[in-house]
């Protein structure tokens, strides 16, 4: 089997933080900031995103994978792939509805770098284990409804986002702190405890080297 056809690739990256990852953070909110940005289509995302950074800035969208690329590997990859965007999240009302929804990214690894400066309390990242299995498949409806910006019954919503938090344990927290850099592997759950009171300003990313071995499987 060909390492990217395998499986166990998606759960052989390491939860890796890096404190001050850019060089130049403040330099990386100016770009997000003249962006275009847009809203999610199919509801499977909160706020707003931009398009990739690759259509953004090709030199910085290659400063970055390359940066990732050596965490992890010495030599180059003959291949890779990696999805980057920008994401502003204004906070919802001050209930679960201000609360994400655990999820994993289904890919190789995926991460986040916070720029908010003096972001609200407990909106980072937070890891978890499933030990349940639920309706999850039904209640994401009521995530999708919202993120789409449709009017949801809030007890309706409540009991749906019930119905999916209590299927995981937290085993870690990452605190949103600004430059800071998260990966985890892509079917590591993961979601935010609270989108807090001030936008919340990210760069997401997704991605894969498809020739070399990931870290956990060496």
């Amino acid at each position: 089997m060909n390492i990217s056809d395998d499986p166990a690739a998606c759960v052989a990256y390491p939860v890796t933080v890096i404190d001050n990852f850019f060089d130049d953070p403040d330099a990386m909110v100016d770009l997000a900031e003249r962006s275009d940005w847009h809203d999610t289509v199919d509801g499977n995302w909160p706020g707003k995103r931009t398009n990739s950074l690759w259509d953004i800035d090709q030199e910085i969208y290659k400063k970055f994978g390359n940066r990732i690329h050596r965490i992890y590997h010495d030599i180059p990859p003959e291949y890779w792939e990696l999805q980057a965007h920008f994401q502003k999240i204004e906070p919802f009302p001050n209930d679960k509805r201000n609360q994400g929804w655990i999820h994993t990214d289904g890919t190789w690894f995926g991460g986040i770098i916070y720029l908010t400066k003096d972001p609200s309390p407990n909106s980072g990242t937070s890891i978890y284990n499933a030990h349940k299995v639920s309706s999850y498949e039904v209640t994401k409806n009521y995530k999708e409804m919202l993120y789409r910006g449709e009017d949801v019954d809030i007890n309706d919503y409540n009991e749906a986002w019930d119905a999916m938090r209590e299927q995981y344990t937290k085993t870690v927290t990452v605190e949103n702190i600004y430059n800071r850099f998260v990966l985890f592997s892509g079917q590591t759950f993961h979601g935010v405890e609270t989108f807090g009171t001030k936008p919340r300003l990210t760069m997401n990313f997704f991605g894969r080297n498809s020739t070399l071995i990931p870290p956990l499987l060496r």
